[in-house]
């Protein structure tokens, strides 16, 4: 992803850490920044590794990318592909 800086370089998206073997890591937010319509939010987990998230701009506030989408926030368990 370009507009993640490149101290980020290595970033995965956070609703993938599942697949790193990384979804019961603690994490935390250490940074965000804004472009365009896009804010991201970076979280590093225990171990070092980095991740994202991303939200849009919907009027005056940012919400996550399923309330974008779905129109509200669903839970990830609804519309998760099952393999």
């Amino acid at each position: 992803m370009s507009v993640i800086p490149k101290k980020y370089k290595d970033c995965y998206s956070y609703e993938s850490r599942a697949s790193h073997g990384a979804e019961d890591r603690d994490t935390e937010q250490v940074d965000s920044f804004i472009a365009g319509d896009m804010r991201y939010l970076i979280f590093q987990d225990s171990e070092g590794a980095f991740w994202y998230k991303t939200q849009i701009k919907k009027g005056t506030r940012y919400v996550d990318m399923e309330e974008a989408i779905f129109g509200k926030n669903v839970p990830r368990r609804y519309y998760r592909h099952k393999a």
